[in-house]
């Protein structure tokens, strides 16, 4: 009995526009891909093996034809209806892994069938099966990041199995595998075959440049890097007929890269310091109008104080410690923003440090302001006379 096809394409044509110019990538494709088939897709880079696999995926439409997933056409379903598509019936192993970052190596494997709303426990079960099948069951709990090239890839294998898809499409899946699991893989999956340097010419055509647009060079142990920048700048000026004051090219070196970024820095350190500064300004107004009015309303109080004995240098300290108390009160409201905008700025991959000796730098500025501007509503409660104070309704 004939196989049911798992995949068509039908004169499927791929074209991307390239500034005002378009680009054929692919043109008039027909393929069946009946269920049980292997299939490897091979051609020389830039033939447009990577667009095609993503039209087969449904990742991408074609400019022209039809693409057939168990006899149902992409193009006639929505946006949403070609996630479920993908979700049920297409594993897709991408070149790049396109793991997430903050999840491990066994829950990355589980969020496709998460999205397949399958049960909690049996979505762990299977993904541990997976793991323990392509050899990662002891990294189960790693991140991307603690995994070398291949594992990821074996990772991005288990997750493409996890849903049992009818149709399981993998760009260059034994590029990142040693011979082992290079081997073992390409014994059970579809593979294309790998492409990791492009001859100049071919870029040219396939980027539609006449010339390279970046250069990286990479210079010897026992070369100073500024005397190979200014050399080099030196050569290009004379080979494009330029001036240094008007060169028509940019030469970065890892030194003026460093450079930049210690200017940015400098810049931040200064913007941040004048706000710390108004805050500071800011906050000693609030201080003292707080301390305004606390005076004003607690006028009978120091009266009832200085009744019962209490000297005027007393009441004096009385208030600088409220005062400074307010202050520190602002200090670590301070501190703890800081933290924030700290965690803030570090989950953007900004470096960013808060030690304890800022933190308590930070609280003794805080009592300080709170003091000083403190200073003279607590003086003038100290010379209230307790009469007059009593008196005061």
């Amino acid at each position: 009995m004939k196989q049911k096809n798992v995949l068509e394409l039908k004169e499927v044509s791929k074209t991307y526009a390239v500034g005002e110019r378009s680009m054929t990538v692919l043109s008039d494709v027909s393929l069946a891909i009946r269920k049980g088939e292997f299939v490897s897709i091979m051609g020389p880079s830039g033939s447009g093996k990577s667009t095609m696999l993503q039209l087969m995926g449904c990742l991408d439409r074609p400019s022209a034809g039809r693409v057939l997933v168990d006899s149902v056409d992409a193009a006639s379903l929505s946006s949403d209806e070609l996630a479920d598509l993908r979700a049920s019936r297409i594993g897709f192993v991408f070149q790049a892994f396109n793991l997430l970052a903050n999840l491990s190596a066994v829950q990355n494997v589980e969020l496709s069938m998460a999205i397949g709303e399958r049960e909690k426990a049996e979505r762990r079960k299977r993904a541990e099966e997976l793991l323990k099948l392509v050899g990662l069951e002891e990294r189960a709990e790693h991140k991307p990041s603690e995994l070398s090239g291949g594992e990821k890839q074996r990772v991005a294998i288990a997750r493409a199995l996890a849903n049992e898809p009818s149709l399981l499409l993998m760009d260059e899946p034994t590029g990142n595998l040693d011979s082992k699991s290079g081997n073992e893989s390409s014994g059970s999956f579809v593979v294309s075959d790998n492409s990791v340097f492009v001859p100049v010419e071919t870029a040219k055509k396939i980027l539609n440049q006449t010339y390279p647009s970046q250069f990286f060079i990479l210079v010897k142990s026992g070369y100073a890097p500024d005397e190979v920048a200014a050399s080099l700048e030196q050569k290009l000026l004379s080979l494009h007929h330029v001036t240094a004051e008007e060169p028509d090219f940019t030469i970065t070196t890892a030194s003026f890269i460093q450079s930049t970024i210690s200017e940015v820095t400098n810049t931040l350190a200064l913007f941040l310091g004048g706000i710390a500064a108004i805050s500071l300004v800011v906050g000693g107004i609030g201080v003292a109008n707080t301390m305004f009015m606390s005076v004003l309303e607690r006028t009978r109080e120091v009266g009832i104080l200085k009744a019962i004995g209490l000297k005027d240098f007393e009441v004096l300290e009385l208030f600088l410690f409220e005062s400074a108390a307010i202050g520190m009160v602002g200090g670590l409201l301070g501190i703890v923003l800081s933290f924030i905008l700290s965690a803030i700025l570090q989950w953007v991959n900004v470096p960013s440090q808060i030690t304890l000796d800022l933190v308590l730098l930070g609280l003794f500025f805080s009592a300080l302001v709170g003091v000083f501007s403190g200073l003279v509503p607590a003086r003038n409660a100290s010379r209230l006379q307790p009469v007059e104070a009593l008196r005061y309704e």
